[in-house]
C-alpha cells in the first residue's frame, strides 16, 4: 500500500528501493515528488525526448538562429571548474513578437568569478498556463553552465529575453546581469521589481534590493510554490488526454533539473531549482493578480511543425557571434 506520508514513503524507498537510483536518496525529507522525477528521467533517457541541445547565434539578418549540438550537458553534481554547455530549447524560439507575460525568465547567477566551487549559472524561460497549449506551465528553455567570461552569456540572455518578450525575476543576491543591463540602460525593462513573498506579495520599491526575490524573505514560500507546481495536475494539452492526472514534474524535460529534484537537500547547491523558483514565483504572482497574457489566437500544429523544421543545422559560416 502506498503511504500518504511523504517522509515515511521516502524512508521506505531507502530500505526497499524500486530503482537503483533510489539507493542514493537521503533519509532526510525531500519535499518534492522525487519518485516521479526518477521515472520521468528514465523515460527521457530511453526516449531521447530530452535532447533539444542547441547552440545559439545570430544569422546574417541579425535574427537569432539555432544549430543542433552534441556538446555534453553539465553533469550533476558539478565538480568545479569552467565549463561550457549547450542550451536546451524545448519550445522553438518565437519568430514574432509575443504577448506580455506569456513567457517568464529567471536565473541563478554566481557571486564571484572563482570557478573552483560547485556552483553553476542557470538561466530558464517558462511559459504561463494558457488554454490548449502543449507548453502551458512548462519550462521551455534551460541553460546551465559556468563560463570563464560571463559577458557573452549575458548578451545571449538579453537576446533570448527579447525574443520571448520575457522579463526576468531572479534571486537578487547575485546580480552581475543587472550591472550588465545597466550599461545598456535596460535593467528596468528586462528585470522585474522586487517582491516579498512573505507579505501580501505587493511590489515593494522601498526594499534595499530593487529587483527580484530575496532568499531570506521568500525562499521557503517559493519552494512551496515549486513543490505545488510539480505535484499539481498539468494543464499542458500534450498530457491532458491521458487517463488520470499528469503531475507537473512529469512534464519536465531538463534532466539536470530532475536530478536536482531527486537529490534535493537544503545544504547542497541546486542552481536549476533556484532559477526555477523565480519563474514559478512570478507566474504565481501574475495569476493571483490577473495579469494574464492577452492571446490573439492559438498557433496551429502545422505552424509549430514548420517552426521545428527551421531549427535544422545551418552552415557555421553563416554564424555571427555575439
Amino acid at each position: 500500500e502506498v503511504k500518504k506520508d511523504a517522509l515515511k514513503l521516502q524512508q521506505e524507498t531507502i530500505q526497499y528501493p524500486l530503482d537503483p537510483e533510489e539507493c542514493f536518496l537521503s533519509a532526510n525529507k525531500n519535499p518534492f515528488p522525487y519518485l516521479e522525477a526518477v521515472r520521468r528521467k528514465q523515460y527521457l533517457l530511453e526516449s531521447g525526448e530530452w535532447d533539444r541541445r542547441r547552440i545559439l547565434y545570430k544569422g546574417e539578418n541579425g535574427k537569432l538562429e539555432t544549430e543542433i549540438s552534441t556538446m555534453p550537458l553539465v553533469e550533476y553534481p558539478h565538480k568545479g571548474g569552467v565549463i561550457d554547455a549547450p542550451l536546451l530549447i524545448f519550445e522553438d524560439i518565437p519568430t514574432t513578437l509575443q504577448p506580455e507575460n506569456l513567457y517568464v525568465a529567471s536565473f541563478d547567477d554566481v557571486k564571484q568569478d572563482d570557478s573552483d566551487t560547485d556552483s553553476l549559472i542557470s538561466f530558464q524561460i517558462w511559459k504561463m498556463e494558457t488554454f490548449n497549449d502543449e507548453w502551458a506551465g512548462r519550462m521551455v528553455l534551460s541553460w546551465t553552465l559556468r563560463p570563464e567570461n560571463r559577458r557573452p552569456m549575458y548578451e545571449k540572455w538579453l537576446a533570448l529575453q527579447q525574443a520571448y518578450n520575457a522579463k526576468a525575476f531572479p534571486e537578487n543576491e547575485d546580480m552581475g546581469y543587472k550591472s550588465f543591463l545597466e550599461t545598456k540602460h535596460l535593467d528596468e525593462k528586462w528585470l522585474i521589481s522586487a517582491v516579498d513573498f512573505t507579505s501580501a506579495m505587493n511590489i515593494n520599491s522601498n526594499q534595499k534590493r530593487k529587483y527580484g526575490w530575496t532568499p531570506r524573505q521568500s525562499k521557503r514560500v517559493l519552494l512551496g510554490l515549486l513543490k505545488d507546481k510539480m505535484e499539481d495536475p498539468t494543464k499542458s494539452s500534450k498530457f491532458n488526454q491521458e487517463e488520470g492526472d499528469v503531475m507537473g514534474i512529469q512534464t519536465m524535460n531538463d534532466i539536470g533539473f530532475l536530478e536536482e529534484i531527486i537529490n534535493y537537500k537544503e545544504d547542497v547547491n541546486v542552481d536549476r531549482i533556484s532559477a526555477a523558483l523565480g519563474a514559478v514565483g512570478w507566474m504565481h504572482y501574475l495569476e493571483i493578480n490577473w495579469m494574464l497574457p492577452k492571446l490573439v489566437r492559438q498557433q496551429t500544429i502545422e505552424e509549430k511543425e514548420y517552426k521545428f523544421v527551421r531549427t535544422a543545422i545551418r552552415p557555421s559560416a553563416r554564424r555571427r557571434h555575439f
